[in-house]
């Protein structure tokens, strides 16, 4: 059974910007709820693999080294063969398997500096995130806000001739079932405040929508018609504990909390939610008089409807980003890739979606993903495969973007290691990955067999460079000794020349 991570913390964009000004880089993992794998007995010793064979690629033409500012102040580049002889023992350690890939590239020059199996093939597990990131940026943009809609449907256009309050998702995953916060990121959009909206725009004005006496009860309709497409092909039974099927609304992600995984029907969920907070806001406004709230239906089919009675809009995409990165959010990142998708009128359901959004990394944003196939946004379902030299491409791009780019926000978006999200209580010191506290960010991925980890960090030079390892071959119950031998690396990635 393959398992996947759950979130921790949320830090807003401002935070992560202020920390990016010192080069402050750090990594987050995917933290399952509930053990991961089953421990098997600890088998006999086996003799140590030999070290795998990690060379310093050849010096960069002067096409790369055009790329980098002549800059006499700038940190020295790595020393590529020294960092080749400290990570290759780290490679061969047995809780890696016996073939991981490594990238590290100097995002100076765009330089691959060092490599192992950089260009094959591997599951990249929730790496996959940081490419549907990358598109959402691009296609969407960071200030860009999901919208959630209340209209108002009449009773004489509806079968049963009763009036209804239509909700209409927008996207907006992160839905709060009562009150809503302005200033946070899960639940700035509250259904009880849409209610309330929409309970005063219907019974406002000399013809209102809404007359009680007249309506004795009024029905929900939820729209789920903009990504609402069905679950996903090929996913296994198993994966519906850590995410919800594809829907256009959900509260707080379809997270059921109390370790009882994803809701298996966000839409209906939060149509339940919207129908008790408008009978809360109908007694509210209209005291005993109040008409009561009839059935709840879900349409994957666009709803019609009179008016618009009540609107409110999602935090902007960057921070909805840095929530999915922090928390390993599937559900959520694969929202997001279908909402590129449906922005640039693609198919929105799995692996079409998947594809956009390779396309536009590959296409848009110039960056050769090699490989690269992907079938779902989150990293999810089997089936997905890239290269750690396609991560490190991605990260170099980024941040080589010009000001102004949204793309250059990606690795700001990243966790730190040690301190928030879904790494923040790893490299630490009992795994001889401290160096890398307080310095790391990056994105991790962890599936049964499978550990990755993807980022940006400062060397001890103060040179910057991206770096990814994936593995797919951990071995059996040796999930937790993998991630703290994937922190060992970046760790001596960050320490070294």
């Amino acid at each position: 059974m393959r398992r996947r991570a759950a979130g921790l913390g949320v830090s807003s964009v401002t935070v992560l910007t202020l920390l990016v000004g010192g080069w402050v880089w750090a990594d987050a993992a995917d933290l399952a709820p509930g053990p991961l794998t089953a421990r098997a007995p600890a088998p006999a010793p086996a003799p140590p693999p030999p070290e795998p064979s990690l060379t310093p690629p050849a010096v960069p033409g002067p096409a790369v080294e055009q790329r980098a500012a002549v800059d006499p102040a700038a940190p020295a580049p790595v020393d590529a063969r020294a960092l080749a002889e400290v990570v290759a023992p780290l490679l061969a350690d047995p809780a890696l398997g016996p073939s991981p890939a490594l990238s590290v590239r100097d995002l100076a020059t765009g330089a691959e500096i060092a490599q192992s199996r950089s260009a094959e093939p591997v599951e990249p597990a929730s790496a996959t995130k940081l490419v549907t990131a990358a598109a959402a940026l691009r296609v969407l943009g960071a200030d860009h806000r999901l919208l959630t809609e209340v209209g108002w449907q009449t009773g004489d256009s509806r079968a049963g001739s009763r009036p209804a309050m239509v909700l209409v998702g927008g996207g907006d995953l992160l839905l709060a079932a009562g009150e809503g916060d302005p200033e946070a990121t899960v639940g700035r959009v509250g259904l009880l405040d849409l209610a309330r909206s929409a309970v005063a725009a219907a019974t406002a004005g000399q013809d209102p929508l809404l007359v009680p006496g007249v309506v004795d009860a009024v029905d929900v309709v939820v729209d789920d018609s903009l990504l609402g497409e069905g679950p996903a092909p090929g996913r296994a039974p198993a994966d519906t504990f850590f995410a919800s099927p594809p829907s256009s609304l959900a509260v707080d992600g379809g997270d059921l909390g109390g370790g009882r995984g994803r809701d298996a029907v966000p839409a209906t969920t939060a149509g339940a939610a919207f129908a008790t907070a408008l009978g809360t806001a109908l007694q509210e406004a209209l005291g005993d008089g109040a008409p009561g709230v009839g059935g709840v239906a879900v349409s994957t089919e666009p709803v019609t409807r009179t008016a618009v009675v009540a609107q409110a809009s999602s935090a902007p995409v960057a921070d909805v980003l840095a929530h999915l990165l922090l928390t390993s959010d599937n559900t959520v990142a694969d929202s997001v890739a279908a909402l590129v998708a449906a922005e640039l009128g693609a198919p929105t359901a799995f692996p079409a979606a998947a594809a956009t959004v390779v396309g536009v990394v590959e296409q848009d944003l110039g960056v050769d993903l090699g490989p690269t196939v992907l079938v779902d946004g989150s990293g999810l379902t089997d089936g997905s495969s890239s290269t750690a030299g396609a991560l490190t491409a991605l990260l170099g791009a980024a941040a080589a973007a010009p000001v102004g780019d949204d793309l250059a926000l990606l690795p700001q978006l990243l966790p730190v290691a040690g301190l928030e999200g879904t790494l923040s209580e790893r490299f630490t010191d009992e795994d001889r990955s401290d160096a890398g506290r307080g310095v790391v960010r990056a994105k991790t991925g962890t599936l049964t067999g499978t550990t990755a980890l993807a980022g940006v960090t400062t060397t001890a030079s103060g040179r910057g460079v991206a770096f990814a390892l994936l593995s797919d071959q951990v071995p059996a119950g040796g999930t937790a000794a993998g991630r703290a031998a994937a922190d060992r690396v970046a760790a001596a990635v960050t320490a070294c020349c």
